[in-house]
């Protein structure tokens, strides 16, 4: 008996700083202070969480929130048990109670926008996730969270805020690749070949960003910077899709001696390749 009081005492303690089944700490508000009789139903209520007994828990969880209401452990670890019984309504209701004890701790944030999503309140969700965000950006999981989101609201305004906030705070290219192919998509390609520029200059061996810069010259009717650009990387890399993309470029700017010089060049490096030598026949028609 003495062994299983102090385990109780023990789990209750875990709940109460740290939370149960592995989640991060709750940090613990000057109301979360147990008296004597919540403490009592808190701690039966953990021991019941710990063998999985989640209506038992409840019943003891409640209990101990008619002693003290005033405790946000005990509203959190209601909302979490409603939770896993999937009554979300009622879980969303135990989390803003514990948010009004404790309302900055992240935790109990990142829960709440939880509940707000199973029950499909994606736009108040969507909010916690991008105010989470905006604190931590290098977080992947609230980056997943508000694109998802962003995604399921169809909000071009949020789509291009999570861009460019993103390309703005984090020094990792991809975020300004990320950008760049979202300006281009949505017909700001100035705005996007500026970007690539930028990134060509930094890395010009990078194909994905060479081809996506190509891209846009040629959207905006620059075809002599873009067959400079492809002309350069097929020297480097033998690839006949690229081949035949020059190929069109050279066609729109009426450059047929320059297709021959090039087809001739690229055979010198390239002999096996038998499309280029029927290319290069078509070429000389």
């Amino acid at each position: 008996m003495f062994n299983r009081f102090w385990l109780i005492f023990l789990l209750a303690g875990i709940l109460m700083f740290a939370g149960c089944s592995g989640t991060k700490a709750v940090k613990k508000a000057e109301k979360n202070v147990f008296n004597e009789k919540a403490w009592r139903y808190f701690s039966k209520g953990t021991w019941d969480e710990f063998e999985f007994r989640y209506e038992d828990a409840l019943l003891n969880y409640y209990m101990a929130s008619s002693f003290d209401s005033t405790n946000s452990a005990i509203f959190l670890a209601i909302a979490e048990n409603e939770m896993r019984l999937e009554v979300y309504d009622v879980a969303l209701i135990y989390y803003n109670k514990a948010l009004k004890y404790n309302p900055q701790n992240i935790d109990i944030l990142e829960k709440k926008a939880k509940a707000l999503t199973k029950l499909e309140k994606y736009q108040s969700a969507y909010d916690i996730y991008k105010s989470l965000l905006q604190k931590s950006p290098e977080d992947k999981y609230y980056q997943f969270m508000c694109k998802n989101l962003i995604t399921i609201l169809k909000s071009k305004t949020e789509e291009l805020w999570y861009y460019e906030f993103l390309a703005g705070e984090l020094p990792d290219k991809s975020y300004q690749l990320q950008l760049a192919k979202y300006y281009f998509s949505n017909d700001k390609v100035a705005s996007a070949q500026e970007i690539f520029e930028k990134l060509y200059q930094q890395d010009p061996d990078n194909l994905e960003i060479s081809l996506s810069l190509i891209d846009c010259y040629s959207f905006r009717g620059w075809n002599d910077q873009a067959i400079n650009l492809l002309e350069k990387i097929l020297q480097q890399h033998s690839d006949i899709h690229l081949l035949y993309k020059l190929l069109e470029l050279y066609s729109k700017g009426e450059q047929g001696q320059r297709s021959i010089a090039f087809l001739e060049k690229y055979l010198e490096a390239n002999p096996s390749s038998i499309q280029t030598y029927i290319l290069l026949a078509d070429s000389y028609l």
